[in-house]
């Protein structure tokens, strides 16, 4: 990885003091080279006056400065991540109150398709919904299992017209 070019007429220390700095909060990869950038446009616009300094170096007035701009990237960088998360924990929850609502109309859709079949048809689809076989559903109807076959495939088709294919099993 090649390091960053340093502006003109920015002094080698202040870039590595930077460095220094962002490494010490964490920043790691492109993030500490964005970082370093980001805190140099500002040590560039800064003039160091000793008068106002209080004592303090330039180099520890430089690296208050960089801790500063490193800070408020960070926080930044944590309120952009949680408002990241709290969009997906959005999205989840109306994906899921869509889903719930679907599935809840799917339901009613079935009950309906249900409710128009014949009686005996509504049998053979009480059976089928407890996982029954054919032939067991003829034997508990008293009916032939190519009878019972010919009723599932009734209920196919009827579903199907109606739009309900999505409920039916393969087979």
């Amino acid at each position: 990885m090649h390091a960053m070019q340093q502006p003109s007429g920015f002094e080698q220390w202040k870039d590595d003091l930077i460095r220094i700095r962002a490494r010490r909060l964490g920043f790691r990869g492109h993030d500490l080279e964005d970082a370093r950038q980001e805190v140099a446009l500002h040590a560039l616009s800064f003039r160091y006056q000793r008068s106002k300094s209080n004592g303090a170096s330039e180099a520890t007035v430089l690296a208050a400065l960089a801790d500063r701009q490193l800070k408020a990237l960070l926080r930044r960088r944590g309120r952009y991540e949680h408002h990241l998360e709290r969009l997906r924990r959005e999205r989840a929850a109306a994906a899921a109150r869509n889903g719930h609502r679907q599935r809840m109309e799917l339901i009613v859709d079935v009950r309906d398709a249900v409710a128009q079949l014949t009686p005996i048809e509504q049998a053979v689809c009480r059976g089928l919904a407890h996982g029954h076989s054919i032939s067991r559903i003829a034997s508990d109807l008293d009916r032939a299992w190519h009878t019972v076959r010919r009723i599932v495939v009734r209920i196919r088709n009827h579903f199907e017209a109606i739009g309900l294919s999505a409920w039916l099993l393969d087979g």
